[in-house]
């Protein structure tokens, strides 16, 4: 009973996936670790030029 609540868990999952790429996209799956990594360098540079300029003051 269990293994067949969990098998219809996973099926129903991946119905939900196929219907989420399909009204959304493939490229709103999310993104690359790499991407993700560029962004937060972004930020990460951008909060450490705000603290400095609040230092500053």
């Amino acid at each position: 009973m269990l293994l067949a609540a969990r098998a219809e868990n996973e099926r129903l999952r991946q119905i939900i996936k196929e219907l989420q790429r399909y009204r959304f996209g493939p490229r709103a799956e999310g993104l690359p670790e790499d991407q993700l990594l560029l962004g937060l360098d972004g930020q990460q540079v951008e909060a450490e030029g705000f603290a400095g300029t609040e230092a500053a003051d």
